[in-house]
C-alpha cells in the first residue's frame, strides 16, 4: 500500500473517531427524579402525565417538535426519566396548568409553568434548583390561574 494512501486511511480514521467521541459525549443522559405536587396544596398528583421534548443539534431544522408522551407519575407523584442536557420535560394534569423542566446550567434545572403568561414572564416565573435528589415541580390548579 502506498504511503499516501494509508496517510489518507489514518486521517479518515481519525476524523470518524473524534465524531463517535463527540456524539458519545454530547448525548451523555442524566437521571432526574421529579414529584410533581398541588401548588395549592403540596400534596401529590398522581396520574399526571410526562412528555419529553427531544431537542437535540439540529432542532432549529425541525419541522415539528419531536414530543413523546413517556409516561405518568405514580401514587406519589413521582417520576424518574433519563434525559440529555437539551431536553425538555413536560407535566400536565386534569384540573392543572402545567408546567416544564429543563437544564438551564451545569446542575440546575430550570422548573416554570407552560404555556407562560407571557415572553417576559418565562424568565420571571421561572425557578432554579439543583439536579440532585427529587425535583419538586408544582402545578398549579386551574381555579387558581386568573390570580396567578
Amino acid at each position: 500500500m502506498r504511503r499516501t494512501t494509508k496517510i489518507a486511511l489514518w486521517s479518515v480514521m481519525a476524523i470518524l473517531a473524534f465524531f463517535v467521541g463527540y456524539t458519545f459525549f454530547a448525548s451523555r443522559t442524566t437521571q432526574l427524579k421529579f414529584r410533581v405536587t398541588d401548588a395549592s396544596t403540596g400534596a401529590s398528583v398522581p396520574g399526571a402525565t410526562v412528555t419529553i421534548e427531544k431537542r437535540g443539534q439540529l432542532y432549529y431544522f425541525y419541522r415539528r417538535p419531536h414530543t413523546n408522551d413517556i409516561g405518568q407519575t405514580d401514587t406519589n407523584g413521582m417520576f424518574t426519566i433519563n434525559v440529555v442536557r437539551s431536553d425538555i420535560v413536560y407535566f400536565r394534569a386534569p384540573q392543572h396548568r402545567g408546567a416544564y423542566a429543563g437544564f438551564v446550567e451545569h446542575g440546575k434545572i430550570g422548573i416554570g409553568p407552560n404555556p407562560s403568561r407571557d415572553a417576559y414572564s418565562m424568565s420571571t416565573d421561572q425557578k432554579v434548583v439543583s439536579r440532585d435528589g427529587v425535583i419538586t415541580v408544582p402545578l398549579l390548579p386551574t381555579s387558581c390561574v386568573s390570580a396567578y
